[in-house]
């Protein structure tokens, strides 16, 4: 099993030019509903349609729930079941809020099917009150091997000022058959501005 983890500072274009002092205290985790997709439960070397606990699905692709065998994966990297996209788009919006001067950072493992050629692509958004604060695809991960997960992580720096009370969302789809998601992590970091 090979994991490697890659930063994408991605924001606004004062990104940049941004002057931060970070805080002595570490990130805090934000609650994700079924982050590692074991809910519901289906058998090994099984999947579901559209039936994802805690998340929504939009888009046609039939998204589920599935539980690799060594044909596929062998493992996951969290539990022993995966998201599955064949194009669907699968969100959970969060009970938090976007708050200002806070770092985000949102990880997810992204698989590649031993038995599926070509891997078809993603896409991995941060958003808040529908709109993307941060996303990243293919281009931003070495290429899964294949039976294999590569771990995406984007981060969004909030600005001063901020519309309140968007809820935080996070996407996850697949740009055709067959891309697979685990583990789905997301913390939040107050700090201040120089």
């Amino acid at each position: 099993m090979r994991f490697k983890n890659w930063f994408f500072p991605l924001a606004g274009a004062a990104l940049a030019t941004l002057t931060i002092e970070m805080p002595s205290a570490r990130a805090e985790p934000i609650a994700i509903i079924n982050p590692s997709f074991e809910f519901p439960t289906v058998s090994d070397g099984s999947f579901n349609i559209a039936n994802v606990t805690g998340w929504s699905v939009i888009n046609t692709g039939n998204p589920g729930i599935f539980n690799p065998s060594s044909a596929s994966f062998g493992f996951a990297p969290d539990g022993v079941q995966t998201l599955y996209s064949n194009g669907g788009t699968v969100f959970q919006t969060l009970a938090t809020t976007l708050a200002p001067n806070t770092v985000y950072t949102l990880g997810v493992f992204v698989g590649r099917r031993l038995d599926f050629t070509p891997f078809p692509g993603f896409i991995v958004e941060l958003r808040a009150g529908g709109t993307v604060l941060a996303s990243a695809n293919q281009t931003n991960i070495p290429l899964p091997t294949p039976g294999q997960f590569e771990r995406l992580t984007l981060t969004y720096v909030s600005p001063r000022s901020i519309a309140p009370g968007q809820l935080l969302e996070i996407r996850l789809k697949s740009n055709g058959a067959q891309t697979n998601f685990d583990f789905v992590t997301l913390d939040a970091r107050a700090f201040s501005p120089l």
